[in-house]
Parts: structure tokens; sequence; C-alpha cells
């Protein structure tokens, strides 16, 4: 089940309200290693929404794995990794 917060967070994303999901990972950073239901990160799940902008904001608050980095297209991180 997720936390209140998670699903606020997951909720802002789907619904495209950027100031929303930014002020919520501000004040929880550990909201953006949370998982969907369906068991997305939150910058796939904004990306599988079609809510590119906010993948973007979210891909910069935190080191990406390979899928994400992959995802919004940070090819030196996919080559790190």
């Amino acid at each position: 089940m997720l936390s209140l917060q998670t699903h606020e967070l997951f909720e802002s994303i789907r619904a495209g309200n950027i100031a929303k999901v930014k002020e919520l990972v501000e004040a929880h950073p550990q909201l953006l290693n949370e998982v969907s239901i369906s068991g997305a990160t939150p910058i796939l799940f904004a990306l599988y929404n079609g809510q590119r902008q906010i993948a973007d904001l979210l891909a910069t608050k935190r080191p990406l794995d390979i899928f994400e980095a992959a995802s919004v297209g940070k090819l030196d991180r996919v080559r790190e990794l």
C-alpha cells in the first residue's frame, strides 16, 4: 500500500501538476525512490503518462538508473552504468 505522500506524488504526476510534484519532492526527497503500484519509478511513471516536463525535472533530482537514463536520453549516464 502506498503512503499518502507517495499516492499524492503519483496522482500529481498523472495530472501534470509540476508545481505540486516539485513541492512534494523538495519537502520529501525520499519520494524519488518510491515506486507506483505498477512498479514504475516517478520518472518512468511521468514518461508513461506523457509528462515529459515532469520526468525531466525529476531526472535532475537524483542519480538515474539505466532504465531511467535511457528513457530520458541521458546517454552519458547509460554509458557510465
